[in-house]
């Protein structure tokens, strides 16, 4: 990581100590950072698609407000997937800023989004905010619903990552 963005990090003061509503008020580039760092301190470059546990849980955010992670605090979770309110449908911004603190204030394996749900280039976007896993319907050119996975693949190989 540059220097730059290391005294941004410190000059935000967050840590993956901080508190989520700390974590919800920083800086968004400083928070996307730490949250990426501590992705590929746990998963490196490797990026799933869509493995879809039974046991995931979901993230819903919505316009304007602040997601509900009390409930998730302090206990291991095996994945979230950071989803857009159907409703009040929240900004680009809250999904990446949702995402990158439920890397840093959860005890989560892997943090996931829907690109169904928030598009593909948003979602290529959330892999730099501590995401490691995109969700979403994968077609072999024979389905009417969803992108092919050599297509993901290469989505995924332009952010820097690996498709696993």
């Amino acid at each position: 990581m540059s220097r730059i963005v290391e005294r941004a990090i410190r000059r935000a003061g967050i840590t993956a100590t901080s508190e989520p509503m700390d974590l919800f008020a920083a800086d968004l580039l400083a928070l996307g950072a730490l949250a990426d760092r501590l992705r590929r301190a746990r998963h490196g470059d490797r990026t799933r698609i869509g493995a879809g546990e039974a046991d995931a849980v979901d993230v819903v955010v919505r316009s304007g407000g602040l997601p509900e992670l009390a409930s998730l605090r302090g206990r291991p979770v095996g994945t979230v997937v950071v989803r857009p309110d159907r409703e009040a449908p929240a900004t680009g911004e809250e999904i990446l800023r949702t995402a990158a603190v439920c890397r840093v204030a959860l005890d989560v394996v892997h943090v996931a989004v829907a690109w169904e749900d928030i598009g593909i280039e948003l979602a290529q976007v959330a892999l730099s905010f501590g995401v490691d896993e995109l969700r979403g319907p994968v077609g072999d050119g024979a389905l009417r619903r969803g992108i092919p996975r050599a297509e993901l693949e290469d989505l995924i190989r332009k952010a820097g990552r690996e498709a696993a």
